[in-house]
């Protein structure tokens, strides 16, 4: 069977390689250092869940959200979970 793959969307390198650790043994997983890499990768790629850090460098997680809409990618993922870190809290948000 198929493994589901997660797009995993995050401008800290480290907050990449925390998630990855803990995600790569049951889903395959593609990283991207900003918003801006998102719509040319689900143009090329099949995702099943996009984890999607709201505040990014060059396009933040809610103008990453608004383009893949108004491209019309959001139909095409199971899921999407938002967070960004503040000093030692994360926010979540998840749509379905």
């Amino acid at each position: 069977m198929k493994r589901k793959t997660i797009l995993l969307v995050d401008d800290d390198s480290a907050h990449r390689l925390m998630l990855k650790a803990n995600l790569k043994s049951e889903f395959e997983i593609i990283e991207a250092g900003d918003g801006d890499e998102v719509l040319p990768i689900l143009a090329q790629t099949s995702v099943d869940l996009l984890i999607l850090d709201l505040k990014m460098r060059r396009l933040s997680g809610i103008e990453t959200l608004t383009a893949l809409k108004e491209a019309d990618g959001i139909n095409r993922l199971l899921g999407i979970f938002c967070f960004y870190f503040f000093q030692d809290i994360i926010y979540i948000n998840f749509w379905c």
